[in-house]
């Protein structure tokens, strides 16, 4: 399947929603992610040509940047080392209190 350039699309064919309601919750998540990009820092690091290139591939597959490619598969493992953080303090919590 042949991909036009990232950021080339026909504007005619955006569907216009004007305003949307959103949930309390999603809007405050939504306030919160902007804010937070306002605060945006940069972070540099050195990857082999061959690394990069593999995730350029990817990115493209999933037709965004690799470095909103990046950003993502990052964020989603520290949910995930988050709550599995979370979950093993929490046993180990419920074990010392159940010891004593």
């Amino acid at each position: 399947m042949k991909r036009e350039p990232r950021g080339n699309f026909d504007k005619a064919k955006v569907l216009r929603m004007g305003a949307v309601e959103l949930p309390a919750d999603v809007h405050a998540e939504a306030v919160r992610q902007i804010a937070a990009a306002d605060e945006e820092c940069r972070v540099n690091f050195r990857w082999g040509a061959s690394q990069v290139e593999m995730v350029k591939k990817v990115a493209d597959l999933m037709g965004v940047s690799y470095q909103q490619y990046i950003k993502q598969v990052v964020y989603r493992q520290v949910q995930a080392d988050l709550e599995q953080f979370s979950k093993t303090q929490s046993a180990a919590s419920r074990e010392l209190t159940t010891a004593h």
